[in-house]
């Protein structure tokens, strides 16, 4: 079964409370602000956005992971503000942003396992990728880990779910897949308390 790709469909609330892609920018170099719209290709546009902003997230929704939504943004919660809302009769995955960049990513590189499979080619016909099973051994982890950490959870179904991935540049950003022998399990606490300068660095250093 195909799931979509790594896009990302997300809105902030304009000052009327309506969902917007629109949002207030300020250059880093002029200084001056600007109006931006966020990119729906990936993540990229969070890095502008301020600590603290509620992004509404849309489109997560897969016959395949249905069944998981709530179970992982339960765990998401733990460590940031996560929930499901209801805005004009349609749902959204309301996240509250960290501080850096980095530790969003890695958050909502595990959210995006919703809707995107790492590993696997979402046009039919095309080559497979490694990892096809990705998707069912990290969800299936999920529900079994022996940790109580929410992030040590996450981490430890990942590298499960890695354990055949063999080539280290596939995915880097957009989604937390790599070498598993490489994979460290990590604790909220270390996200919350580091400024990663990448996913990976964070993933597979103790």
């Amino acid at each position: 079964m195909l799931m979509r790709g790594f896009q990302c469909h997300y809105y902030l609330k304009d000052k009327n409370g309506n969902l917007s892609n629109n949002y207030d920018w300020i250059h880093p170099y002029t200084k001056l602000s600007q109006i931006a719209v966020i990119s729906q290709a990936c993540w990229s546009s969070v890095s502008r956005l301020p600590a603290g902003s509620f992004i509404y997230i849309d489109n997560y929704k897969t016959e395949k992971t249905k069944d998981n939504i709530k179970s992982l943004i339960d765990l998401i919660n733990e460590i940031t503000p996560c929930s499901i809302v209801k805005i004009k009769d349609k749902d959204y995955i309301e996240y509250k942003l960290l501080k850096h960049y980095n530790q969003n990513l890695i958050l909502l590189n595990f959210i995006r396992n919703l809707w995107n499979h790492p590993g696997v080619s979402h046009t039919e016909g095309a080559q497979e990728l490694p990892l096809p099973k990705y998707i069912d051994i990290f969800f299936d982890e999920l529900k079994k880990s022996k940790y109580k950490d929410p992030l040590q959870k996450l981490t430890d179904a990942n590298k499960k779910a890695c354990v055949d991935y063999r080539e280290c540049n596939y995915g880097l950003g957009h989604s937390n897949v790599h070498t598993a022998k490489d994979l460290k399990i990590k604790h909220s606490t270390s996200l919350l308390t580091s400024i990663p300068s990448s996913t990976r660095d964070f993933l597979i250093t103790q």
